[in-house]
């Protein structure tokens, strides 16, 4: 869902992942999902793109 923050109606105040990112973890709080899971999805998604800061992050 990263992409997503290349649609029209996105702000672009930051890079496009990070829109996209956002986005989808507000998508998925809003039916209720925990934070925490939306969180997942969120590092899950920030860090694909980056694999250098991805094998650094510690697990959840």
């Amino acid at each position: 869902m990263h992409d997503i923050g290349v649609a029209m109606d996105s702000p672009n105040r930051q890079r496009f992942e990070v829109e996209g990112v956002d986005r989808a973890a507000a998508f998925l709080v809003e039916p209720r999902v925990p934070t925490s899971d939306a969180y997942r999805v969120w590092q899950a998604i920030a860090l694909h793109t980056s694999p250098g800061i991805a094998r650094h992050a510690v697990p959840c």
